[in-house]
């Protein structure tokens, strides 16, 4: 099993970067660089896959990754472990292994422990709350209830269930179908009446219940959404549940399966060159549920990987088929390139340009006074390829290449000559520039040194 994880995790950490040379994308002002996977568990990742409420979630705009890790190998049917994963220092801290239910909001993770005592056929069961800023873990509440007999241990708490509301004040608290409100600020508990047959399930709002009723259409059951106000006790049916952000999309960047490859893709680039990085072939899809489109008419949704991006686009957290979590840093650094520059959407005035090829020129007279030194002093001949002779001594392919356009600018001039034979190799051109420019080229002389000059005027 250790040799099949390592394997997996070699494979996503070679296949990372690939469709892109560099693993580069380009989003408005920044050029970002897709670097190398970190695994961060061995054992699958808990049930369900969800950016939400479940498996792994974001805290502080990207800077900690929260992740539940099923380490009895036993499914979603026994405690899970979390972690909380800081991207900056590279720690994983371990919160706790007994975790029966947990709950990821933007701030904090709650989850739920339980303390069984055979002998005594009692549970207790406490709602802790983590603060990945301050690092510290408190109790909310701790609930204790009779173990019914004839129970099979370990047993399951199927029947407890909790929510937060959204400005994390309220915890809603199912506990053997007892709904409970806890004031998380003050600790305080309020036991909910029964409103007939509505079943809380979580928030709409702070100040409205989440919740089903159940009813009866054309001899069939049905269950319609239905929110409760708190403060007077009014039921609303049929009310609009608010989508859940999209994890696999940020306002520059989307993850996207194509050919049965994972990629991420940018939004924003002006350039194809700098669009979609090749991620992976080794990604779970989330599991598809069919879509009503018409009377009877179900048609399968567009498969969706269990992975996600950071809100600050700083990394993406992706599970491989066999359950393991990568996180995948992304770094943002200022565009270098002229052609980096346009993919982000930066305008190049035409002096611009000029100063980026006289620069390239420069390098390239360096480079072929170095490879004269190397060969007795004697120039290339003719028809030989200049571009790979020259590429030991620049070790950049690109500075032969027009940044708008990539195709080669440079033009060889001269055919093996000896610079010794050269009369004047101040004055002798070796090679020109030409981008198209309506006034100039740059021309590269013999002695290496490098002068733009009128078009005509060489």
């Amino acid at each position: 099993m250790k040799r099949l994880t390592c394997l997996i995790g070699v494979s996503l950490m070679l296949c990372v970067g690939q469709q892109s040379e560099k693993g580069l994308l380009a989003i408005p002002d920044k050029i970002i660089e897709v670097g190398l996977p970190v695994q961060l568990c061995v054992h699958p990742v808990y049930k369900p896959y969800d950016d939400t409420n479940g498996g792994f979630r974001w805290f502080h705009s990207g800077r900690y990754l929260a992740y539940a890790v099923d380490e009895s190998g036993a499914g979603t049917t026994r405690p899970c472990t979390l972690y909380l994963y800081d991207t900056r220092s590279g720690r994983n801290l371990k919160l706790t292994e007994q975790a029966s239910h947990f709950l990821f909001t933007e701030r904090n993770v709650y989850y739920l422990t339980e303390d069984i005592r055979t002998r005594d056929q009692v549970r207790t069961t406490t709602v802790y709350q983590y603060n990945p800023t301050t690092g510290r873990a408190r109790a909310l509440l701790s609930y204790t209830s009779p173990i019914p007999e004839g129970d099979v241990l370990p047993p399951v708490v199927w029947d407890w269930r909790f929510a937060v509301s959204p400005s994390e004040r309220l915890l809603l608290v199912r506990a053997d179908n007892e709904p409970i409100l806890v004031d998380i600020a003050t600790g305080r508990t309020q036991s909910l009446p029964a409103y007939g047959e509505f079943q809380p399930t979580g928030f709409l709002d702070d100040a409205t219940l989440l919740g089903t009723v159940p009813t009866t259409v054309e001899g069939r059951l049905v269950y319609r959404v239905a929110g409760l106000r708190l403060r007077t006790g009014e039921l609303v049916l049929d009310v609009v549940v608010p989508k859940a952000p999209q994890p696999r999309q940020s306002e520059n960047l989307s993850l996207k399966i194509e050919r049965d490859a994972l990629y991420l893709i940018s939004n924003t680039s002006k350039s194809e060159a700098y669009r979609r990085v090749f991620l992976t072939r080794d990604y779970r899809v989330l599991p598809a549920t069919p879509v009503m489109v018409g009377e009877g008419d179900f048609t399968p949704p567009e498969p969706a990987p269990v992975a996600s991006i950071a809100p600050d686009e700083s990394g993406l957290a992706i599970v491989t088929v066999h359950g393991q979590l990568f996180y995948v840093p992304l770094m943002k650094r200022d565009p270098g390139p002229i052609t980096e520059a346009l993919a982000c959407g930066k305008e190049i005035d035409r002096e611009a340009l000029a100063e980026q090829l006289f620069s390239k020129a420069r390098q390239v007279g360096i480079a072929m006074m170095m490879y004269v030194m190397d060969y007795d002093e004697y120039f290339p001949p003719a028809g030989e390829d200049i571009e790979r002779l020259l590429n030991p001594y620049l070790k950049n392919e690109y500075v032969f290449k027009n940044p708008l356009t990539g195709g080669s600018v440079f033009s060889y001039l001269l055919n093996g000559e000896s610079i010794k034979n050269i009369d004047s190799p101040t004055t002798t051109p070796m090679g020109i520039f030409d981008w198209g420019d309506p006034e100039y080229i740059i021309v590269v002389y013999a002695d290496g040194h490098v002068k733009k000059v009128p078009r005509g005027g060489m």
